[in-house]
């Protein structure tokens, strides 16, 4: 009769149907001791297999090998499974610099504010050496306004209230009076996540000499 691993039964004392009240460690342990166990068994058959082979002249491949290689694979995939990553639990995430980077993004393509709080020169093209550094503003009301702003404050390098006042207005749009900013001020309704980034990259700007 010919030899197939594929045959060969399981080690049924090492391996079990992870009853009640079996640890997942140990369960996986009689997993891993059943196919070693298997293992063995098809590397036996192999080499006698092989063996016939070669007496008779034969070329043909082994397929038995082919199934011990999967079978160690296999073996050796749920060996470095159980291992700890421990170079995962050595990375840290580095939130300031991605807060900082989406922040900008927020801050010049969607909240546009350098539009308002960023100085233009006389071609009214935007001083970027001064972005955020405070400016007139640009716009004035088609109608009478007594209680339009004529500039819009500095924000970036050092913003003009605490970070959790920056965030509440960016998330809620009430300063810290309590009340709504002057339009055209818009209330933004951030996520707090945004209205952090937006805080952090207004931080990081360096102010000018």
């Amino acid at each position: 009769m010919r030899e197939s691993c594929s045959s060969l039964p399981l080690n049924r004392e090492n391996i079990r149907l992870h009853p009640t009240g079996e640890s997942r460690s140990d369960f996986q342990h009689s997993l891993r001791l059943a196919y070693y166990d298997l293992i063995m068994k098809c590397m036996n058959v192999s080499f006698r297999a092989k063996a016939r082979v070669l007496g008779s002249g034969s070329t043909r491949p082994s397929v038995t090998s082919t199934v011990v290689a999967v079978l160690l694979t296999l073996f050796v995939g749920l060996a470095q499974a159980q291992q700890p990553n421990k170079s995962a639990a050595r990375v840290r995430p580095q939130h300031d610099s991605t807060d900082a980077a989406r922040g900008k993004y927020l801050v010049e393509n969607v909240a546009m504010c350098g539009q308002c709080h960023t100085e233009r020169d006389s071609n009214g093209n935007l001083e970027q050496s001064r972005a955020l550094q405070g400016a007139p503003v640009p716009w004035v009301p088609a109608g009478a306004a007594s209680n339009w702003p004529l500039t819009a404050p500095r924000i970036g390098g050092t913003p003009p209230a605490s970070d959790a006042d920056m965030v509440k207005l960016l998330t809620t749009g009430i300063w810290i009076t309590g009340r709504p900013l002057r339009f055209p001020m818009m209330p933004f309704r951030m996520s707090e996540g945004d209205a952090k980034a937006v805080v952090a990259y207004l931080k990081s700007l360096t102010l000018p000499q």
